[in-house]
């Protein structure tokens, strides 16, 4: 029940921030957050940027409320695109095309240096540094580092599920939100101070959300 209402919230989160109000004969757009007024829409949508969206499942921030919905969606494990050949669901469409394309054997995305096909852009992509730019992956190209070990992350996706198989733990980005990282103090876990009240629920039994079809508490 959160997450939907997270979901829901996210839906209507910037256009419910703009407020239109008329000024000599024209429409300015207002900030609700912090009352700055814009002439232009595209102004507007360019200082909500300063606003950004926070996940509440993992402190992450993002401008574009399309790229804030796709990632709740991956929290909640939400796949509405379905492979017809092996059931296998994914996240986006591009997602389902480029492993449809490992049924057809097709292969779209041609590097245009050599001339070498690939099932999907990010392979592309990562032939073209290796084989052609000559980017080397180095430590420095690897600037987020495990906690609980010395292994190092380009993405911080990457980072999060290591974390959580190799060690058992959760991330907190600690580096872009340090004043906020609290330690729970019944088991000593590191939590965002945003997120420790919803933790300490799991200590004291609290289970303030009500399911309206069965009622049961959760």
């Amino acid at each position: 029940m959160q997450n939907k209402k997270l979901i829901e919230a996210s839906s209507s989160f910037h256009e419910d921030c703009s407020k239109i109000i008329e000024a000599k004969g024209r429409e300015i757009s207002k900030c609700c957050i912090c009352k700055e007024e814009f002439p232009t829409v595209v102004l507007f949508n360019n200082h909500l940027k300063i606003h950004p969206l926070e996940c509440e499942q993992c402190g992450k921030y993002f401008n574009r409320k399309q790229n804030f919905k796709l990632h709740i969606r991956r929290h909640l494990g939400i796949k509405p695109f379905s492979c017809t050949v092996c059931d296998k669901a994914f996240l986006t469409k591009q997602k389902l095309e480029e492993h449809i394309n490992g049924h057809t054997r097709n292969a779209p995305f041609k590097c245009s240096m050599c001339n070498e096909t690939f099932r999907r852009y990010s392979n592309l992509t990562q032939h073209k540094n290796r084989h052609h730019l000559n980017i080397k992956k180095t430590l420095k190209g690897y600037p987020k580092k495990c906690t609980y070990c010395s292994e190092r992350f380009i993405h911080m996706a990457s980072l999060t599920r290591h974390m959580r198989r190799a060690h058992n733990r959760r991330y907190v980005p600690d580096a872009q939100r340090e004043n906020e990282n609290v330690e729970c103090p019944i088991c000593k876990e590191i939590y965002l101070k945003s997120l420790l009240t919803v933790h300490m629920r799991v200590h004291n039994g609290e289970r303030p959300y009500e399911c309206r079809i069965c009622s049961k508490s959760y």
